[in-house]
């Protein structure tokens, strides 16, 4: 919900497939971090974002976007963060 616009569409709306693909890829690199995390420390996305999973309180954020860490889930590859935003690419 938090989306400016769907991931597989450019800003102005509609896209091609070629278009959609690379905007897919470009989203989702931006919200996969190849290492552990580690809180309060930098973290580099596949994208090249810079990211770092600070203590909220109870909880943790990530910043940033200021996403909230809703849940997490282990993965057979790794751990999975669910946010209530997305992170700035």
């Amino acid at each position: 919900m938090a989306l400016p616009h769907k991931p597989h569409n450019n800003p102005s709306g509609g896209t091609s497939d070629e278009d959609a693909q690379h905007n897919v890829e470009a989203f989702l690199s931006a919200h996969i971090v190849a290492a552990d995390i580690e809180i309060g420390k930098e973290a580099e996305t596949l994208g090249g974002a810079k990211v770092t999973v600070q203590k909220d309180g109870d909880g943790m954020r990530v910043v940033p976007g200021d996403a909230k860490v809703v849940g997490v889930k282990a993965a057979s590859n790794g751990m999975i963060y669910y946010l209530d935003g997305i992170v700035k690419y």
